[in-house]
């Protein structure tokens, strides 16, 4: 772990180690001015509104998002400093720009009321470290007078393993059902995790393209998977990094699995296809192309069990048809043009300095 790292991570295993000293965490992220971290100040006013009124104030639902921010540094006059860093509200100084700001928000249960109670400026936090948050959000609202009910979130891989493992069980044996609740740090009390339905519902929409294998009129079957990455450059661009395999075998189909990048796909979501788009001047040669423009977008499953015929790309000259030889004229041009535009887009268009495949 690099020695620039987030004090929070040494201080969350401190605490888990030795609970005892768990008051003094608290202090250390709570904010009193508005910076990240626990919001004192609104923490404050909460419980003097639940001393007020409890049936209104005293139960709520707890809501957290992670939002995508502009990475932009500055000089803030009013604290003479920097912003735009990583800052959990322990103080710590970071290097690394953020490039998230991770939201908690409680909503009344009894009236129409909200407010912000936290927030956090990430560059990338594990489940770990999130459970740890959310633990601190949940433990100080208690000392507080209120009761959290449910946690709100969106269904993002890294929220279901946070779930997991605060003592939830959403990704177990799809023949038993699902465990969505977790026991309060403080009461042990059942907590509920509702994922919001919206984010659910557009889950739904983006379902899998499937992919599977194919089959020339030779006999040959071919099925050709890669997963594709993108690692972070400098101002001179990015690396782009092909693998062959995939993630993950998809849950419920052992024959299939989910890729980037696939020898055909079909039986998908045409919508999909349209949100990535085609580049005219690729015209049908695009392939790698196309599925580093739907990276994070079109989700791929390729199952082997699926076969499609092909028409076979192995034909004699002599034995081409006339109407072949006019198809075969847009269908493949010329190599040395088709290198050019390849290379345009890649480094042009997706900033890539550096490309490797294994």
């Amino acid at each position: 772990m690099p020695e620039h790292c987030a004090a929070y991570c040494c201080a969350n295993r401190r605490t888990i180690a030795n609970r005892g000293r768990g008051i003094t965490f608290h202090k250390w992220l709570c904010s009193v001015d508005g910076k990240p971290g626990l919001n004192k100040m609104m923490l404050d006013m909460l419980e003097r509104r639940c001393q007020e009124d409890q049936a209104k104030y005293g139960c709520v639902a707890l809501m957290l998002d992670a939002m995508a921010i502009r990475k932009h540094v500055q000089y803030n006059p009013h604290n003479q400093s920097m912003s735009g860093f990583v800052d959990m509200g322990d103080g710590n100084n970071e290097t690394d720009v953020a490039t998230e700001a991770l939201v908690f928000m409680v909503v009344g249960l009894q009236g129409h009321w909200k407010a912000p109670i936290a927030y956090y400026l990430t560059k990338s936090l594990s489940p770990e470290t999130q459970r740890v948050l959310l633990s601190h959000a949940l433990e100080e609202l208690h000392a507080r007078g209120i009761r959290v009910v449910s946690v709100t979130m969106d269904g993002h891989a890294s929220n279901v393993s946070m779930c997991n493992q605060l003592g939830c069980e959403l990704k177990g044996n799809p023949q038993e059902p699902l465990k969505t609740s977790f026991p309060h740090p403080s009461t042990g009390d059942k907590v509920f995790v509702m994922m919001d339905a919206c984010h659910m519902l557009k889950l739904a929409r983006n379902m899998l393209q499937v992919a599977g294998s194919v089959r020339e009129a030779t006999g040959y079957t071919a099925t050709f998977r890669h997963t594709i990455s993108v690692e972070e450059g400098g101002e001179e661009g990015d690396c782009l990094h092909i693998r062959k395999g995939y993630h993950h075998v998809i849950e419920g189909f052992p024959n299939c699995v989910v890729a980037d990048a696939v020898i055909n796909f079909f039986m998908g979501r045409t919508d999909k296809v349209q949100q990535v788009g085609f580049n005219p001047r690729l015209a049908r040669q695009a392939h790698l192309e196309f599925f580093i423009d739907g990276l994070g977008s079109l989700h791929i499953g390729s199952c082997s069990d699926i076969i499609v015929n092909h028409a076979s790309k192995i034909q004699l000259p002599w034995t081409k048809t006339e109407s072949q030889k006019t198809y075969d004229k847009f269908r493949y041009s010329p190599s040395s043009n088709d290198n050019n535009i390849h290379q345009e887009v890649f480094y042009f268009k997706n900033r890539f300095k550096c490309e490797t495949s294994k």
